[in-house]
């Protein structure tokens, strides 16, 4: 053990593995100038596709003279390029290259290439990065201490330390932050994290809040099982539906909205409850869903109708339809599967075309909107147009100037004569206004905007025009910015070539995923 070694030992060790390490590196250096000769062919490519494809294959080349190159592209005006040099750069284990990212982000002047490395550390996590990230995260600058949390989350923690630091972090003054240490908490697998998840449950940021319910959700407690039940009375809206999930996740019960049932269920079982096992579960919830008059119970609460047969008690929706032109097209469907072709006409009667569809379920959707809810609606082809600039109370009058703006989506709108953008798909940029990010900027605390809780995403295809079209690129972008929106996003889909984009989406965030048509 090195704790039992002289001092004079331990130095020739540490000498022995700097030497060591040199060496490997002057053995590995002709790869490392072949690789770069190689990216070097492809660097100036005008298709980002190619450049993006040379950087993946340069950073599994493990040197020091490939890291200061992926560190050149961390400053790069496109984000997939940048996002293709911090996973290279979190494949690097040679030690002058690790040194390198550390001594970038612990002294570096540029931050916004200390917050890209702030990911490196999130991603490969080396030993040496931990007291840096420690001492970042007391850090006066906000974005600094964020990402230096966020990526604690990730660091094993068998001495305790990094568990102490993310509770000390729950007292931070800024939402995102006490967020960020919330979600990496139940990861520790600490014995004080369920204390602390139970007590976030009653922050004053609604993020916060959903965050510590997934948190109980996930390691299961039978001590959050009361705090839920009190949290579901005061909760309104979507948290509403995260709280059913948690409660049904830990008890097997079937009571939804109804609190008085979840009350009354609780005084009679509290003493001699335990948690049934993840197998327990599934017996029970087979065992709960032949009751069928139990399970009725699960509908109460709505209150708007369901936007393509998917339900929410949101009370603060954001719509986002696709508007390029093969929306004008027809849907496509299997006549030969009658089951789901009858359930097809069952929700869309006569209705065929793309555009139709998207346009006539939400105008029901938004005619029945209670008035205490607010929506705003994104379009987007090659570029993005927004209703409104937020949020908006679902008034009358916002309800009938949305439906008549709806109005005008049809098959003739969606292909303008001579309006080339019409026809290409721009969903990155889509999805940045969905998050207030109308460039694509990062989390700065005066542009981040998440006044919606609940996304509704309608597409008919992969993504053909904007910074990032790669479909894995954009779910990475995309779960980066939902760390801190703590958005659902259900997703529609026209077909199946965007499905495993818009079910990744939906995953990734709780959301629920619908195909319309074959």
């Amino acid at each position: 053990m090195m704790g039992c070694m002289s001092l004079p030992r331990v130095l020739f060790m540490l000498a022995v593995l700097l030497v060591a390490a040199a060496w490997g590196q002057e053995a590995t250096k002709p790869q490392a100038e072949a690789a770069l000769k190689t990216f070097a062919s492809y660097a100036a490519n005008q298709n980002v596709h190619v450049r993006c494809a040379a950087l993946d294959e340069l950073g599994a080349t493990d040197h020091e003279l490939v890291c200061m190159e992926l560190l050149r592209h961390l400053k790069d005006a496109l984000p997939p390029i940048r996002t293709i040099a911090v996973q290279g750069l979190a494949r690097q284990r040679n030690i002058p290259g690790v040194d390198e990212v550390l001594r970038r982000v612990w002294r570096g002047r540029d931050e916004a290439e200390r917050l890209e490395l702030l990911k490196v550390l999130r991603m490969a996590k080396p030993a040496k990065g931990r007291s840096v990230l420690e001492e970042l995260a007391r850090s006066t600058h906000f974005n600094l201490r964020l990402g230096a949390v966020e990526a604690l989350g990730g660091y094993p923690d068998e001495d305790g330390r990094t568990t102490g630091l993310l509770l000390s972090m729950l007292a931070d003054k800024e939402p995102l932050v006490r967020l960020a240490a919330l979600d990496a908490l139940p990861r520790t697998q600490h014995k004080d994290c369920v204390d602390a998840l139970v007590r976030m449950l009653k922050d004053a940021d609604w993020r916060v809040r959903a965050s510590a319910v997934w948190g109980v959700r996930a390691l299961r407690p039978t001590a959050a099982v009361a705090p839920l039940i009190a949290l579901l009375d005061a909760e309104q809206g979507r948290l509403v539906d995260d709280t059913i999930a948690a409660l049904e996740d830990l008890t097997a019960a079937g009571y939804g909205a109804d609190i008085a049932g979840w009350k009354a269920w609780w005084k009679q079982v509290a003493e001699r409850f335990v948690v049934p096992s993840k197998a327990e579960l599934e017996t029970l919830r087979k065992k709960e869903a032949a009751n069928s008059a139990t399970y009725a119970k699960r509908d109460k609460g709505y209150e708007s109708r369901p936007y393509h047969g998917i339900r929410t008690r949101s009370r603060n929706m954001l719509f986002v339809i696709d508007c390029s032109t093969s929306m004008a097209e027809a849907v496509v469907l299997d006549e030969r599967d009658i089951a789901r072709l009858d359930d097809f006409r069952k929700r869309y009667g006569e209705l065929r075309t793309k555009i139709d569809i998207a346009r006539e379920e939400l105008i029901q959707l938004v005619a029945a909107l209670p008035a205490h809810a607010k929506f705003n609606i994104i379009t987007f082809n090659a570029s993005v147009d927004t209703w409104k600039r937020g949020l908006v109370p679902a008034d009358e009058g916002s309800r009938n100037a949305a439906i008549r703006w709806l109005a005008k989506l049809t098959p003739a709108s969606v292909v303008p004569v001579g309006n080339s953008g019409a026809g290409r798909t721009n969903t990155f940029e889509a999805m940045n206004a969905a998050f207030g990010l109308m460039t694509g900027g990062t989390a700065e605390k005066a542009t981040f905007k998440t006044d919606a809780d609940t996304m509704f995403l309608l597409t008919d295809g992969n993504p053909t025009v904007g910074a990032v079209t790669e479909p894995k690129l954009l779910i990475e972008h995309v779960a980066e910015i939902n760390r801190k929106a703590k958005m659902v996003i259900h997703t529609i889909g026209f077909g199946a070539s965007n499905q495993a984009l818009m079910q990744a989406l939906a995953r990734d965030s709780g959301g629920q995923y619908v195909s319309v048509g074959g």
